[in-house]
């Protein structure tokens, strides 16, 4: 018996709880595209781009318990950038919103947070700063597309609601909601 509790409690430890954002969406825990705003979101994006990889350090507590960033999405709407980072272990999701006009640009600026648990339940909200060093072209104005372009590099910090958590991101443009 010791031995089956030891060796569950060494591959747990040592990385065996690695789930993709695929993992989280098939064990209902939301997808890509309801995250960051809490599953609110009705339609699919207007445009999705491919591929949509970035990455991801983030880690620290939330009020559910220790939370390790695995996966990343980025989408936009007309006033928001969202971005959605999928834990590795539990499966839960934190949606961070950014606001986005067409004066806003790189620094520090004020975020949202949104934590979803991995099989829905009540949303714990937050906020933080978040400060952006990579815009990119979140709203397709300036390639005069509508979709959006370039990618979104930024350092995060939450620390009040029960959170304590930071970290870091680069990720492309998933899609759009922002219907023109």
């Amino acid at each position: 018996m010791f031995a089956k509790v030891a060796l569950l409690l060494i591959f747990a430890v040592l990385g065996g709880c690695k789930r993709s954002a695929g993992d989280v969406a098939r064990d209902g825990g939301g997808d890509l595209t309801d995250v960051a705003t809490g599953g609110s979101m009705d339609a699919q994006p207007a445009s999705t781009s491919a591929p949509c990889q970035g990455t991801v350090d983030a880690s620290g507590m939330t009020p559910m318990g220790r939370f390790s960033a695995a996966s990343i999405g980025v989408y936009t709407n007309c006033s928001t950038i969202q971005v959605s980072l999928f834990d590795g272990c539990s499966g839960a999701s934190l949606g961070l919103v950014i606001p986005y006009s067409v004066d806003s640009g790189v620094g520090q600026q004020s975020v949202r947070a949104n934590l979803l648990p991995p099989n829905g339940g009540p949303l714990t909200s937050s906020s933080g700063t978040i400060d952006i060093s990579e815009l990119g072209d979140p709203r397709g104005l300036l390639s005069g597309t509508g979709q959006p372009s370039g990618q979104l590099t930024a350092t995060f910090t939450l620390q009040q609601d029960g959170f304590s958590i930071s970290g870091s991101f680069s990720s492309p443009y998933c899609g759009s909601w922002c219907q023109r």
